[in-house]
């Protein structure tokens, strides 16, 4: 994470590439690996990442928010709000109020 902190997205890629071959259920690699993706204009490599999260845990707010986001950037708008909306009802499910918050506003802005 600190690589991608640093903007250096494609070391970030090969660390999250390493956790996910140590370790290839986790979510939170997929995601973040796709947000540095993302940030190196990756887009649709990004979303391959965020629908094996989404495999993976088909209950995660985030991952389907983070895809809605990609979606969005690619110009697939009926794809970004369909995301957006399944991760609004996880969320309400969850009770996370702050991502719950972020959806709504990705939405309706």
């Amino acid at each position: 994470m600190e690589k991608y902190k640093l903007g250096q997205y494609a070391g970030a890629i090969s660390d999250y590439d390493e956790v996910i071959r140590l370790n290839p259920d986790s979510v939170d690699a997929y995601n973040l690996r796709a947000g540095a993706k993302c940030q190196l204009g990756l887009h649709y490599s990004a979303i391959s990442d965020l629908d094996e999260a989404i495999r993976l845990n088909p209950t995660d707010a985030d991952s389907y928010r983070l895809r809605g986001i990609v979606k969005g950037v690619l110009g697939l708008f009926r794809e970004e709000r369909q995301d957006f909306l399944i991760a609004l009802k996880l969320a309400e499910q969850e009770g996370d109020e702050q991502l719950i918050s972020e959806i709504m506003q990705a939405l309706y802005t």
